[in-house]
């Protein structure tokens, strides 16, 4: 499952449903070529020029008033406006992809260091959870639970975001880690309430959910513990076996992205290569 916007996460259909209007194909293409091409804008250029000449009808060519001297010069200026405004929307579009390809740029070079310095500490402690003997493991086991949270904290979008790791016991999660936001999770998601019962099937799916307003009534809230207005949570595990599940959440709704979905379910990942090797 991954969900969209108003998710639902208890049939299947609702979620192709979700994916497919994700996508893009839920209601038909509109001609927006043609609602482009007769905007107001255009329409006025073009009457600009028959008006300059409708104008040049009464300037006569013997000496000319001062008057008739303005007219001429408005005349000019309408003859002039499309070129002008033509080349400004020109200049226009040209700075606003300059400024977008140098934000990628910069948003590429900052995501690189961060992404350095979050995952360098994990790779770290996955080569000596592989190595390091029983009895040490459990130490490095807690500290890249940790890491996976401090981690996803630091490079989620929102200032105030909070990242909780919840661990799977039984048919329980609590949290077994958390950064971000000095505000404590939820003590523990069980089942028998429909929160922890959604909670507990996204994990055993394999799942993950983007929520992006807890305020929206067809919006299912784990109940994360908090005051948060969006979030997002994604399975842990590693083959068939399940860990927990990774969240981010944020006090501004809609303040969480695709991309962030997309970080934490790497680090997700990763999180559960680690665990596996308990």
């Amino acid at each position: 499952m991954e969900v969209w916007g108003r998710p639902q996460p208890e049939t299947a259909d609702y979620r192709e449903a979700a994916e497919f209007k994700a996508a893009g194909a839920a209601d038909p293409p509109e001609p927006r070529v043609a609602k482009e091409f007769l905007t107001w804008r255009r329409v006025l250029e073009w009457c600009l020029i028959p008006l300059a000449f409708i104008l040049l009808r009464y300037v006569p060519q013997r000496p000319i008033t001062l008057a008739q001297w303005l007219l001429l010069s408005v005349a000019a200026l309408l003859f002039a406006s499309p070129v002008i405004l033509s080349s400004y929307r020109e200049y226009v579009k040209g700075q606003a992809a300059r400024s977008a390809g140098e934000l990628a740029v910069e948003y590429r070079l900052r995501l690189g260091l961060t992404l350095g310095e979050a995952i360098t500490p994990m790779g770290d402690l996955l080569g000596r959870i592989a190595g390091g003997r029983r009895e040490e493991r459990a130490v490095l086991l807690g500290q890249l639970r940790q890491r996976g949270v401090d981690a996803t904290a630091s490079l989620a979008t929102p200032d105030r975001a909070r990242a909780v790791f919840f661990l799977l016991d039984g048919k329980k999660l609590r949290p077994a880690a958390w950064a971000g936001r000095p505000e404590p999770p939820r003590a523990e998601l069980a089942g028998g309430d429909p929160a922890g019962d959604a909670a507990y099937l996204l994990v055993e799916r394999h799942d993950r959910i983007l929520v992006r307003d807890t305020r929206d009534p067809e919006a299912v809230d784990f109940d994360l513990g908090g005051h948060y207005r969006t979030y997002l949570s994604v399975a842990v595990y590693a083959g068939p076996k399940n860990f927990g599940m990774l969240s981010v959440d944020a006090p501004e709704p809609e303040s969480l992205e695709e991309s962030d979905l997309d970080i934490t379910t790497a680090l997700a990942q990763t999180l559960g290569a680690g665990l596996a090797m308990a």
